[in-house]
């Protein structure tokens, strides 16, 4: 799991940058949508999950570039959801306005 406080992510280039430095993330990571889209659907080891809490925080600063993040997010997300493995096993995105409050099915 990746759990990112929106308050550190001002911009496309924050966010990658906390994505690449998780472990399971491969190190040639390219920091880029078309990378994030790779990784999360099939270069990184299930069960994985990001915890995005603050992201009216993220939203503000980031502008557009949150929506593109998030967009991608969604689409990795929905995709997994159609296929027929554990749910434990699918890629899932918490995106949180407030502070963090993990949902019920995850632990830290």
């Amino acid at each position: 799991m990746l759990v990112i406080d929106g308050a550190d992510v001002a911009s496309e280039d924050d966010f990658h940058s906390l994505l690449a430095g998780h472990p399971k993330v491969p190190g040639f990571y390219g920091r880029n949508l078309s990378a994030l889209w790779d990784t999360i659907t099939g270069l990184i080891e299930r069960p994985f999950s990001i915890v995005w809490f603050n992201t009216d925080q993220s939203r503000e600063r980031m502008g557009a570039g949150f929506d593109r993040i998030v967009a991608v997010l969604k689409e990795a997300e929905q995709r997994d959801a159609a296929e027929p493995w554990p749910d434990h096993q699918k890629f899932r995105a918490y995106l949180l306005t407030g502070p963090l409050q993990l949902p019920s099915e995850l632990s830290i």
